[in-house]
């Protein structure tokens, strides 16, 4: 599904597992996932509190993976798929840094989208 289907699905598949593409940022302050293309991107929402609308904080704490910085680093501004179970903040907050994502994902994998289409 894309990062919009997840967004908006948040109040029936939070807490569920789930596939999500888009183009990774993996930078200091910055691990998302946004929406691809990116002309689909929202500007805005009805959540006050993000600046990121169309985008998924990727949550890398001890229960997530063990992640490959280097590699995904490398892989930043790249197409991906990522596993992982939805989230959404605590009301009247975001999630991820300074609370600017409207929903976080942890993962449990990241993969190429080419990758992953081919074996899928």
């Amino acid at each position: 599904m894309t990062v919009n289907d997840a967004i908006d699905g948040l109040e029936t598949l939070d807490g569920k597992y789930i596939f999500v593409s888009g183009l990774l940022s993996f930078e200091f302050e910055d691990h998302s996932v946004s929406h691809w293309p990116k002309l689909e991107r929202r500007q805005s929402s009805d959540v006050s509190w993000c600046w990121e609308h169309s985008s998924l904080w990727i949550d890398i704490g001890s229960e997530a993976f063990a992640l490959n910085e280097k590699v995904l680093k490398r892989w930043s501004g790249k197409r991906v798929v990522i596993g992982g179970t939805l989230s959404k903040p605590v009301p009247g907050y975001g999630a991820g840094h300074m609370s600017g994502w409207p929903a976080s994902i942890l993962a449990t994998q990241i993969e190429l989208f080419k990758k992953w289409q081919r074996s899928h």
